[in-house]
């Protein structure tokens, strides 16, 4: 599992190299059966916001922080933190230092 400071770090970074490879990309990002865990953990665990539907552009950042305020919206709370006990805007933040976009973001 990627949790705690060093793991989201590095994960930014992993997807901030990939990116760099390709010279046009979209992202799209799914706001279905949020649970605590990443999804590319092989297991399923507890639902802890209802869905919200899709985003979708080009920077990657700007869609993790739209999405991530959306579902707090929605619950009231920041369920991510309350679950993972952790900083919950890490990932975003070492992915906008590694250059793959912004946190500031206007829906449309």
């Amino acid at each position: 599992t990627f949790r705690g400071t060093v793991g989201r770090s590095t994960v930014a970074e992993g997807a901030a190299s990939a990116q760099s490879v390709f010279k046009k990309y979209y992202y799209v990002s799914s706001m279905i059966n949020i649970s605590k865990d990443c999804d590319c953990e092989p297991s399923t665990t507890k639902i802890i916001s209802k869905d919200a539907g899709y985003l979708a552009g080009k920077d990657a950042v700007a869609i993790d922080k739209a999405a991530y305020d959306i579902i707090l919206k929605q619950c009231g709370e920041d369920v991510f933190k309350k679950h993972n006990k952790s900083l919950s805007l890490r990932q975003m933040e070492s992915a906008q230092a590694a250059g793959m976009g912004s946190v500031k973001y206007k829906l449309i």
